[in-house]
């Protein structure tokens, strides 16, 4: 199971790197085979089944995404823990919020990784 601790120091580093607009840093918690699942995906990239696999796949997107949103800012209202997952609730614009699941390889590691996320979204 993630203790607190874990997951508040994951989502304060996770909204820094995205705020900062650090790619690299974004990248750093991802496993190699890292699989996102988001409807931004299918706006943004084109991408029907709103499913990218692979840092580059998804570095790609994300590099597309902050130069469409510059001004992009995460702001954590709530953090919540799962047995191998974490649950971010964020404010990002426009008075809209994001709830990102973050799933981990090992989440009892050392330095665990993100294999999977689902991004959900206010319209």
């Amino acid at each position: 199971m993630i203790d607190s601790g874990f997951a508040a120091h994951f989502a304060a580093n996770w909204a820094e790197a995205w705020n900062d607009h650090d790619l690299d840093a974004i990248l750093a918690f991802l496993h190699d085979n890292f699989e996102m699942v988001s409807p931004s995906i299918v706006r943004i990239a084109g991408v029907e089944s709103g499913r990218l696999v692979g840092r580059e796949a998804v570095s790609a997107y994300w590099t597309k995404a902050l130069e469409m949103y510059p001004k992009l800012n995460l702001e954590i209202v709530h953090v919540l823990t799962g047995i191998d997952s974490i649950v971010i609730y964020s404010k990002i614009a426009n008075d809209r919020f994001l709830a990102e699941t973050f799933y981990f390889d090992n989440a009892q590691s050392s330095t665990p990784m993100v294999v999977r996320s689902i991004s959900h979204y206010t319209q």
